[in-house]
């Protein structure tokens, strides 16, 4: 049923309509990317420190999965 992917993040689908893709990962890289070097580090720790609590390693794996995608 997908016709064709273009390099503008659609898929082109039934004779012209289209499905934007959304690029969820964009605004927390750039939030990250703002902060300084003290802040990034105080996040990162925040995060390991929650994902510590996770107690199934399939979804901490998808955590940091989604993290290296950013």
């Amino acid at each position: 049923m997908i016709a064709s992917t273009s390099p503008d993040r659609s898929i082109k689908v039934f004779q012209g309509l289209k499905i934007f893709k959304t690029n969820d990962f964009a605004q927390a890289g750039e939030r990250y990317r703002s902060l300084d070097k003290r802040a990034q580090e105080h996040m990162i720790g925040d995060l390991v420190a929650d994902l510590s609590l996770v107690t199934i390693p399939a979804i901490q794996r998808r955590a940091i999965e989604n993290f290296a995608a950013g």
